[in-house]
Formats: structure tokens, sequence, C-alpha cells
């Protein structure tokens, strides 16, 4: 997840990912320039960015994340 440190989506998204036990790592784009390089490649516009597998989402939404969890499991 590429994030900052000021953004409530993160938040909200690191909380649900908490509940739930899901491991992730988190990039900032403000304080590491390795990410935002990354990130700026990836086409983000606004954090969060998350990636599970090859499926990337902008901004946060439950149910869309637990989608792109389920289908990177029948993907691999």
């Amino acid at each position: 997840m590429y994030s900052t440190s000021w953004c409530g989506v993160c938040k909200k998204a690191k909380q649900h990912m908490a509940r739930k036990g899901i491991s992730y790592k988190e990039y900032d784009i403000e304080k590491n320039t390795s990410a935002q390089r990354k990130f700026k490649q990836l086409g983000g516009r606004g954090v969060p960015l998350i990636l599970v597998g090859k499926q990337s989402m902008s901004g946060f939404s439950a149910s869309r994340f637990q989608a792109m969890l389920a289908k990177a499991k029948e993907d691999s």
C-alpha cells in the first residue's frame, strides 16, 4: 500500500486489514523517494494505492478489497 501519514482513507484501509488479520507492506510516498518514484510509475494519483497481486485500487473500499483478495487467491 502506498500512503501518506495524514491520509484518513489510508488509516481506514490499515484498520480494515488489522481487523481481518491481513499483513501488508506500507510505503509512505512523502518520506521515501523510491516509493514515490514507484507510485508514479504505477500511475498513482491519490492515496492510498493498494496492490493485490496484479490488481490495484486507488482509494479504499472494503468490499472491493476483499474481492481483490479472493481473485488473487483464485489466480494463485
